[in-house]
């Protein structure tokens, strides 16, 4: 991400200070041009005046044919001054842009280190209070209202230790040594995906149509299988009953293509920008179905892609469904 920013950055800087050149050398090369012109032209004037109408009296004109070779050897200096900046200016571009994003990027590893930490020291306790409130459940001489609440408890005790897993999954993926990458094959790990949520489409009547080609990539087994996974969760939860759900896994141009089409609410487009963003949820006042969740899969998944050089894809249209297309490097 930041070695991608750089570049940009450089690039800004490099057109600033291009134009700068090009704008200051232009303006060279029209003075000297101009007054070039202007001095020959006085000159002839002079000779006129002066009478000096045969060759050898009065002082030499200046040949038309030298001035515009003289404007030629100056464009061509200017240019060439311009490529040396250009080559300079790029270096030390790439240079100031390094050290522009080095605080931001030491505070993006800070924050990213923080949530880490947090989330680890977050898993003990959450374990040991889901412990004693299981232990305290089985107890016969509970009362029901006691029991009520110790239910209750269970339950946010267990949302947070499901956004803690969450935390952790999503640190680990953007961390520089976040994952462990073999050959793997995409097809299986798009079938794997597809079992897991085939109960949930099951109850909901909702066909999985899947199209996969054997596709083999240098990758996580384990990241890609919970990156469809989340995007094949959502396309069942926000579809409705009795629709199809199509997978499609195709090799083109020296790219794993993989599109999970589905024909449920949609997106509004101006939440599309957002989707991907920790914590975001959609609208899903147009649904009927209640969709639990913190609004880290869409997170996690973009960074699973991107640690495989991949990229994440949205088409949608309101009341007419959604299709995800990841993008994958085979090489």
């Amino acid at each position: 991400m930041f070695h991608s920013a750089r570049i940009k950055l450089t690039l800004w800087y490099l057109l600033i200070i291009m134009a700068i050149s090009v704008l200051f050398s232009l303006t060279i090369y029209r003075f000297q041009v101009t007054e070039s012109e202007r001095i020959l032209l006085r000159q002839r004037v002079g000779i006129e005046r002066g009478g000096f109408l045969r060759p050898g009296f009065g002082p030499p004109e200046l040949e038309p044919e030298i001035l515009k070779e003289a404007q030629r050897r100056l464009m061509l200096n200017l240019i060439l001054i311009n490529l040396g900046v250009l080559i300079i200016s790029g270096g030390a571009a790439y240079f100031l842009a390094g050290r522009t994003l080095k605080p931001i990027e030491k505070a993006l590893e800070n924050q990213k280190r923080f949530v880490a930490d947090a989330s680890h020291e977050l898993r003990t306790p959450l374990t040991t209070m889901k412990t004693e409130l299981e232990v305290n459940l089985r107890s016969k001489g509970l009362v029901e209202e006691a029991k009520k609440i110790l239910e209750s408890n269970l339950e946010e005790v267990d949302k947070l230790g499901y956004l803690s897993d969450k935390l952790l999954r999503l640190s680990c993926y953007e961390q520089k040594e976040g994952l462990s990458f073999t050959s793997i094959s995409l097809k299986e790990a798009l079938e794997e995906a597809v079992e897991k949520h085939t109960s949930l489409a099951k109850s909901k009547k909702i066909e999985i149509v899947k199209d996969l080609e054997e596709v083999g990539i240098q990758g996580d087994f384990a990241a890609l299988v919970e990156a469809f996974g989340t995007m094949l969760d959502n396309a069942v939860k926000y579809s409705p009953k009795e629709s199809k759900v199509n997978v499609d896994l195709q090799s083109k141009d020296g790219k794993a293509v993989v599109m999970i089409q589905d024909s449920g609410v949609g997106i509004k487009a101006s939440e599309l920008p957002h989707i991907f963003d920790r914590f975001y949820r959609a609208d899903t006042s147009r649904t009927k179905e209640k969709v639990t969740g913190f609004g880290l899969g869409l997170s996690i998944a973009r960074a699973a892609v991107e640690k495989h050089h991949g990229k994440i894809e949205v088409v949608s249209t309101p009341g007419k469904g959604s299709t995800f297309t990841v993008i994958l490097p085979t090489a």
